[in-house]
């Protein structure tokens, strides 16, 4: 989801995006190596450039500061599981998007997140991209009075189709 939504905002928008994964998970580091074998760079010197957005794979949170300062019109912060750790830096985005599913077998994940959230000042101002059943989906959201959607099947992130676009358009 971080990938497409920095396709839109590329792409679509034609903002100067950059993407980030902060922490354990290393899909854009596998990337990087599947498209360039790992000597792709961008202009700064860090990270790879694809598809007009820079990608980065920060392992410490402090190593983000310079990216904001890179001048990019848009950041799509990728904080993983481990959204605790990192609840301070949270804070700074002007748009929070959670991620989760309603599908039992990935849902105590999900609900731990939500369940975080209603003790946090502003958590109720976060938008909730949701897989799982539509039903289940609409229960959940009003169960915590969230704002939110269906998450939609995305083929190839780079690739920001009319569904895609439908999607992203009620988001952003």
């Amino acid at each position: 989801m971080t990938i497409c939504m920095a396709s839109y905002l590329s792409g679509v928008k034609r903002l100067r995006t950059a993407a980030v994964e902060v922490g354990k998970s290393t899909d854009f580091e596998r990337i990087e190596e599947m498209y360039f074998g790992g000597k792709e760079q961008t202009a700064s010197g860090k990270g790879f450039n694809l598809y007009d957005v820079d990608y980065y794979h920060v392992d410490d949170i402090t190593a983000i500061g310079w990216i904001y300062g890179e001048g990019y019109d848009c950041v799509v912060v990728d904080f993983g599981s481990e959204y605790e750790k990192y609840m301070e830096e949270l804070v700074r985005c002007s748009m929070k998007v959670a991620l989760g599913s309603v599908n039992m077998w990935r849902y105590e994940p999900y609900l731990k997140l939500c369940t975080y959230l209603e003790g946090v000042t502003g958590g109720d101002r976060w938008f909730h991209i949701i897989g799982g059943d539509g039903d289940d989906v609409k229960k959940h959201l009003k169960r915590f009075a969230l704002s939110g959607i269906q998450r939609v099947c995305i083929e190839t992130p780079y690739i920001i189709g009319n569904k895609q676009l439908e999607f992203f358009q009620k988001i952003i």
